[in-house]
């Protein structure tokens, strides 16, 4: 037999779950082509596609269609067969309208499952037409339904399909914690709260013998750091479906695998984490997680080279400074004409002298601790009631915005539904369009309030946070919070002071080239005062007044002492 009684067989399956809606696999379809060849005496010739082009109709995913066009535009190919039409292309696409006019082209004769087509009829390609429309309305029909199950199965607090995530099972299709796993993460929550690096997380699962959710032995560290990331422990998680450009919060029923304490501790863990020192880094720089630039608004970095034979050769080694430049330097980073151009680059282009501002401004802080009138000892407990609610209190007021913030969600949610009925109603043609106008307005508006709202409860959640972590700070130096520049604390003891009283400390670079540091702290502490209001009363009656946030120092030449007085060499 010449090559024109051979049969092609095409297979190709775009996803697992349409070879079970269809229940032909690839294997069947190869199968059921290979007996069509046997009964028709011709040869056969199989292109199997598999599954490699699940995510596009685009012929540059796959490569066995290619191929076999290019038989055809050969000459080769006479005879095709495919299960259904739809395993040549399923959407109105650009693959679609080239496939059917090399074939319409060759005059192929197309056999499928329920007929033969022969392209060289005019009916027949009518035929062709039809039923690849046909094809792409039934997939574009699964798809809707699927997604409106799975967003009803959501809505009602159902798993909405796939593997649950480590720690949870599905029972009676909802997600619940696993007995045992969900022992697991909490493991790892605890291990993570307390500073311990993913590595050594990952070699502990190593230890209790946890695979990963496909079997392997090793949990990856994205695993565990997604695992750390996810809401899921927390009780809840967002839904979202990008189609309909809504989401959901589902609730998962159970007590929650680790708490919201534990959870935030594990967040700003994180938060921290991404500028402070790795086992890597064997020096710790005092002042890396609050210095900032005040050109670029880039967190500067820190150098240190321990000298050699004790000798430093350079002080370039021993310095804070702005990457924003070293790293624009980088392959790729910006096009060439624009590597180190002054004004499109950061021009804070002069280094800090590190043990000169960790000493300037450790000095700094504590005289300005020292002599703040809200931190004075007689006075600091009853201005720290008045200013802030108790421990008790802040724990009564962050549980009232936690259900308050529940009952807003459930309400947003219930918006979003009667927005949706509203517009399936106007589709129906149900009410008419002013009606419809009117009620969607309505509704938006409500929507804005609700937003606003939780926005707020948000926020005042914040306030309460960062309240909390300055009484906590006050407790944990209640005897010791007026420290002097001789106090025996090493660097990590003072970073750990300065963060519970630092926001952050922006530096510029005056014209003169000397530096402009200015301490943001947390609380007005700078220059604050005492008031007397009644001095013949018993005790006096007095009120604070504020100071200010921020703390300039100007004029400071941060270079190195041995740099100093060194002058640039002239420029050629």
């Amino acid at each position: 037999m010449d090559k024109q009684e051979t049969l092609h067989i095409y297979t190709r399956v775009s996803s697992r779950q349409q070879a079970r809606e269809d229940k032909v696999s690839l294997d069947d379809q190869e199968r059921l082509g290979k007996e069509h060849a046997d009964r028709l005496g011709y040869k056969w010739k199989v292109w199997r596609e598999g599954d490699a082009s699940a995510s596009s109709d685009d012929l540059d995913k796959r490569p066995q269609m290619v191929a076999f066009l290019n038989d055809v535009k050969a000459g080769l190919v006479k005879h095709l067969y495919c299960y259904h039409i739809n395993r040549l292309s399923r959407d109105d696409s650009e693959a679609q309208y080239l496939i059917r006019s090399a074939l319409f082209g060759a005059k192929v004769v197309v056999h499928t499952a329920s007929g033969i087509m022969d392209s060289a009829t005019s009916a027949q390609k009518f035929l062709f037409g039809v039923q690849q429309l046909q094809a792409n309305l039934e997939q574009a029909d699964r798809t809707a339904r699927l997604r409106r199950g799975r967003l009803g199965a959501v809505k009602n607090h159902y798993w909405h399909g796939g593997s649950a995530v480590f720690g949870f099972q599905v029972v009676d299709r909802k997600l619940v914690p696993h007995p045992e796993e969900s022992k697991i993460v909490r493991l790892v929550f605890e291990m993570a709260a307390e500073g311990i690096s993913l590595q050594k997380i990952q070699v502990k699962l190593l230890e209790l013998g946890v695979q990963s959710s496909r079997g392997k032995k090793v949990v990856s560290l994205g695993s565990i750091r997604q695992m750390l990331k996810n809401t899921h422990p927390l009780g809840y998680y967002d839904y979202t479906c990008q189609q309909e450009e809504q989401t959901i919060r589902v609730p998962i029923e159970g007590t929650p695998i680790v708490s919201e304490k534990l959870a935030k501790r594990v967040r700003d863990r994180f938060k921290a984490g991404t500028r402070k020192q790795t086992k890597r880094k064997k020096f710790l720089y005092l002042l890396a997680d609050f210095l900032m630039c005040g050109c670029c608004e880039t967190r500067l970095a820190g150098r240190y080279t321990p000298p050699k034979n004790g000798v430093r050769k350079t002080s370039s080694a021993n310095r804070y400074y702005c990457p924003k430049n070293e790293r624009h330097w980088k392959k790729q980073a910006i096009s060439a004409s624009e590597k180190w151009t002054r004004k499109r680059l950061c021009e804070n282009n002069r280094s800090l002298h590190r043990p000169s501002v960790d000493s300037l401004i450790w000095e700094t802080v504590i005289a300005t601790v020292s002599d703040s009138a809200v931190l004075k000892e007689a006075i600091k407990k009853e201005q720290l009631a008045k200013r802030w609610l108790e421990d008790a209190e802040t724990v009564n007021r962050k549980a009232s915005l936690a259900t308050a913030q529940r009952k807003l969600q459930i309400k947003l949610a219930t918006i979003q539904d009667a927005i949706e009925e509203a517009e399936v109603r106007f589709l129906m043609k149900e009410v008419d369009e002013k009606t419809h106008k009117g009620t969607c307005k309505r509704l938006l508006e409500f929507r804005d309030e609700v937003e606003s709202a939780l926005a707020d409860c948000r926020i005042e959640e914040r306030e309460l946070e960062d309240q909390q972590q300055w009484i906590d700070w006050v407790k944990a130096y209640e005897h010791q919070y007026q420290l002097d520049r001789n106090s025996e604390l090493s660097d990590a003891e003072k970073k750990d002071y300065l963060r519970g009283i630092v926001d952050t400390i922006t530096v510029h670079l005056n014209e003169d080239n000397s530096h402009r540091l200015t301490v943001n702290y947390k609380l007005p502490i700078h220059l604050d005062s005492i008031k007397y209001i009644d001095t013949k009363s018993k005790p006096k009656k007095y009120e604070v007044a504020d100071g200010n946030r921020a703390q300039i120092l100007d004029g400071l030449n941060m270079r190195s002492p041995t740099h100093s007085g060194i002058k640039k060499k002239a420029q050629k």
